[in-house]
């Protein structure tokens, strides 16, 4: 057990230092301009005074759901499922859960109801992360929405990236 808890320390401490790195590096690699993006042709790619696509960030907006060239719900759903996965696959990829499942599951399911008590916290945990994460994501939509001060953004990149490479640090330096 040692040996795996060494594994997945440095493992841990090498993508927080990768993500912490690669958002240092996008806060300074940006000038500061105001990214846009270029205004379509006229008659092409817009419905209603909207744009017919998705905005290079991901936005997914109601006009988009069609396109005039066709194919749209196929780049909506490629779009809207794309955080489902990277979701799904986090929240695979992470001990905690299990742990977390290992080993507060048995305090409270024991006996022959064992089973059905487990799957009932199990139901209930899911429905209030579900519904927690749900607020949270409708949080960063509106806050998408919102058009921030670049300067302001590049600080808190930095201020992130700095963030995760000190837990990176602290987590490779953590003995147990």
């Amino acid at each position: 057990i040692p040996v795996l808890f060494v594994a997945v320390k440095i493992v841990g401490a090498l993508y927080h230092a990768w993500l912490g790195a690669r958002k240092i590096w996008r806060a300074v690699r940006d000038n500061g301009a105001k990214q846009s993006a270029p205004s379509p042709r006229a008659g092409e790619g817009r419905v209603g005074g909207a744009s017919a696509e998705p905005t290079k960030r991901g936005d997914v907006t109601p006009t988009s759901l069609s396109s005039p060239q066709g194919g749209g719900e196929a780049l909506v759903y490629a779009r809207v499922a794309q955080p489902f996965r990277q979701a799904l696959l986090t929240n695979i990829l992470n001990p905690k859960v299990a742990l977390f499942y290992l080993a507060a599951l048995p305090q409270f399911a024991n006996g022959a109801d064992a089973p059905v008590i487990g799957a009932l916290l199990i139901g209930i945990h899911g429905v209030f992360g579900a519904t927690w994460l749900s607020a949270i994501a409708f949080a960063a939509s509106r806050a998408r929405a919102i058009e921030w001060d670049r300067n302001f953004v590049r600080w808190l990149e930095g201020a992130v990236g700095v963030f995760f490479v000190s837990v990176a640090g602290r987590l490779a330096l953590a003995q147990r």
